[in-house]
C-alpha cells in the first residue's frame, strides 16, 4: 500500500489568508508586491541618515522590521590601534587578533546611529549583518608568513590566547598538514570574532531596542563531537555564541574538494544535486544537535549555480532538490530563512545571470505550502540524528501538535522506501513527476523505516 498525502494539503493559495504562524523570509533584495512571505532588509550604511531610516522602518509590516548594516562593521577586525605588540609593548607592522580597539570605535557607530534611528521614531524587530571577515589560518596565511604568526605568538597578550588553544607553536597552525591545530585555532578565532561582533553591534541595538533579535552571516555552532565536513573536507568545528539570538549558516549546496572524498567508505562523495542536499542537511542537524540557540539559515535563489569559472557549484541549481531543501530545513526547525537574492547592481550585468521575480516568486511559493502544511501551536523536529553518507533517501519529520509529518527525498534509481507504521507495512514512493513525499500520521503511532 502506498499512501501519500494529497497535494491538495500543501496548494500554494491565492487570496489572502489570515494565519497565525507564517513561514517567513527577509531578503537580500526587493521582492514582487505580491510575495506574502517574503520581507526585504531595509539596508543602513555608515552615511545613511537614521531619521531616513526610521521613516522607512515604519513602513514596514510589525514583526517584519529587519534591519541590514551594509558596511557600518567595516575596520571592526582592522583598527590600527590593534596591531600586534613586541614583548615589551610597542607596536608592529601586523593586525592583531585582539580587536579591543575596533570593538570601541565600532560600537560608537552603532551607539550613535541607534540613538537618533530610535530618536526619530524607528522601529527595528531583526538586525542582520553580513560580516564574514575573520583570523582564521586561511585569511593570515601559511608557512610563507613565518612573520606574521611569529608576531602573533610574541604578543604579550597571546599567553592568555594559548590557555584557550591548548598550545604554543603557531607553525602548527600555519602548517595545516601537521595536525588538527588549524582547525582548534580557526574555533578559537571564530569565538573571538562573534564576541567582538556582540560587543560592537548587538549590545548597543539592545541598548536602544531590548528585545532585538538578530544574526551574523555564517555565524553558527558545531560542536566537533557533531562536526560535519566543509566543502573542501576540513573537519571544521566552532566554539561560539553566535551574535544576536540566532545561528545563521549558510546552505547554497557548495561541494568543492569534498566531492572526491570516500564520506562512505565506498565511492566519491560527489557533486550531485542529491550530495549537496545530504551535506546540507547534516550540517542543519548538526547546528540544532550542537545549540540550543534556534537556526535561521541563509539560502540562494534558485537558479543559483556558483559563483562562476573556477568556483564550487551550488549543486542543487535549477533542479527539484532545491524545493527540497527548503522543506527539510524548515521541517528541520528553522525559524525563519534568509533569502540572498542579488540583483544586478551594475548596468552591464545580465540580470538572468542572478534572483528574478519568478525565482522569488518560487521560494514564496514554497513558503505558502509549508505556512499551511506546518500550521499549528507546538512544532518538534523528530529526526535530528546524522544521516548516512551512502543513504539514497532523506527523511525528516516534524511533530505538529498531534499529527506528524514527513517529507522523504529519494536518490536517483531509488524508487521506494518500505516502513512499519504500527507494525503494519506501508510504502513510501515519490509523487509523480517529484523527487520527493509527504507522508503523514497521527503523533501517537510509530513509523519505523526498514
Amino acid at each position: 500500500m502506498i499512501l501519500l498525502i494529497s497535494s491538495l494539503l500543501l496548494a500554494t493559495t491565492t487570496a489572502p489568508v489570515a494565519r497565525a504562524w507564517d513561514m517567513h523570509s527577509y531578503s537580500w533584495s526587493a521582492v514582487p508586491e505580491d510575495c506574502r512571505h517574503i520581507t526585504p532588509f531595509l539596508w543602513f550604511t555608515k552615511d545613511s541618515d537614521p531619521a531616513k531610516i526610521a521613516a522607512d522602518s515604519l513602513k514596514k509590516p510589525p514583526g517584519h522590521r529587519v534591519l541590514f548594516s551594509w558596511d557600518m562593521h567595516a575596520g571592526l577586525l582592522s583598527d590600527p590601534g590593534d596591531v600586534c605588540r613586541t614583548p615589551d609593548g610597542q607596536p608592529t607592522k601586523f593586525q592583531g587578533v585582539w580587536p579591543e580597539k575596533g570593538i570601541e570605535a565600532t560600537r560608537a557607530k552603532f551607539d550613535d546611529f541607534f540613538r537618533k534611528f530610535k530618536a526619530a521614531g524607528g522601529q527595528m524587530d531583526l538586525l542582520i549583518l553580513d560580516s564574514e571577515g575573520n583570523f582564521s589560518n586561511w585569511v593570515i596565511g601559511g608557512m610563507d608568513k613565518k612573520d606574521y604568526w611569529l608576531a602573533i605568538q610574541n604578543d604579550p597578550r597571546f599567553a592568555g590566547l594559548s590557555k584557550a588553544l591548548g598550545f604554543t607553536d603557531l607553525f602548527t597552525v600555519a602548517n595545516f598538514f601537521s595536525g588538527r591545530n588549524y582547525l582548534k585555532w580557526n574555533a578559537v578565532m571564530a569565538a573571538a570574532v562573534d564576541d567582538a561582533l556582540n560587543r560592537a553591534v548587538f549590545l548597543p541595538a539592545r541598548k536602544y531596542f531590548p528585545a532585538v533579535r538578530g544574526s551574523n552571516y555564517g555565524s553558527c555552532v558545531m560542536t566537533e563531537a557533531n562536526v560535519v565536513p566543509d566543502l573542501n573536507g576540513h573537519m571544521q568545528w566552532s566554539e561560539t555564541t553566535p551574535p544576536g539570538s540566532y545561528q545563521a549558516p549558510s546552505f547554497y549546496t557548495w561541494i568543492n574538494q569534498l566531492a572526491g572524498r570516500q564520506l562512505d567508505g565506498k565511492r566519491p562523495f560527489g557533486q550531485s544535486p542529491f550530495a549537496g542536499l545530504l551535506l546540507t542537511l547534516n550540517g542543519m542537524r548538526a547546528n540544532v544537535r550542537s545549540s540550543r540557540i534556534p537556526v535561521t539559515p541563509w539560502v540562494a535563489w534558485q537558479r543559483y549555480s556558483g559563483d562562476g569559472p573556477g568556483a564550487p557549484p551550488a549543486t542543487v541549481a535549477n533542479t527539484p532538490f532545491y524545493r527540497e531543501m527548503i522543506y527539510h530545513l524548515a521541517l528541520s526547525g528553522s525559524v525563519h530563512l534568509l533569502f540572498w537574492n542579488p540583483h544586478p547592481w551594475i548596468a552591464t550585468q545580465d540580470t538572468e545571470t542572478m534572483s528574478t521575480a519568478r525565482d522569488e516568486r518560487l521560494l514564496d511559493g514554497i513558503l505558502d505550502q509549508l505556512t499551511s502544511a506546518l500550521a499549528g501551536n507546538d512544532r518538534e523536529c523528530l529526526t535530528l540524528s546524522p544521516i548516512p553518507w551512502g543513504a539514497t533517501y532523506i527523511a525528516t519529520a516534524m511533530r505538529i501538535d498531534k499529527r506528524v509529518l514527513w517529507r522523504f527525498t529519494f536518490a536517483p534509481g531509488t524508487e521506494k522506501v518500505s516502513a512499519t507504521l504500527d507494525g503494519k507495512p506501508v510504502v513510501i514512493a515519490p509523487e509523480p513527476g517529484e523527487v520527493g513525499a509527504w507522508f503523514s500520521h497521527p503523533a501517537g503511532k510509530r513509523l519505523v523505516l526498514n
